[in-house]
């Protein structure tokens, strides 16, 4: 089963984003804030972060520097 973070502050919006994905068939784990989720990503591996780019503290962009297995990065939006 694809994993996939969710990194959301507001806590119904990440809920109700958790439960779409869940109800599709994702194993979700959610983050409310930056640094949460900055160390659960890189704790684990997940196929896919979806990102609220306007968090406090950072924001999405602190994303960009995680590395995934096999050199590739991961990052926030399309752009490798």
């Amino acid at each position: 089963m694809a994993r996939v973070l969710v990194v959301e502050d507001d806590v119904q919006t990440a809920a109700e984003i958790a439960a779409a994905l869940g109800d599709s068939g994702f194993d979700v784990d959610c983050a409310h804030t930056g640094r949460e989720g900055l160390l659960k990503a890189g704790a684990d591996t997940y196929e896919a972060i979806v990102l609220d780019r306007m968090l406090p503290w950072r924001g999405g962009r602190a994303y960009r520097s995680i590395d995934a297995p096999h050199g590739r990065r991961r990052s926030a939006g399309s752009h490798p």
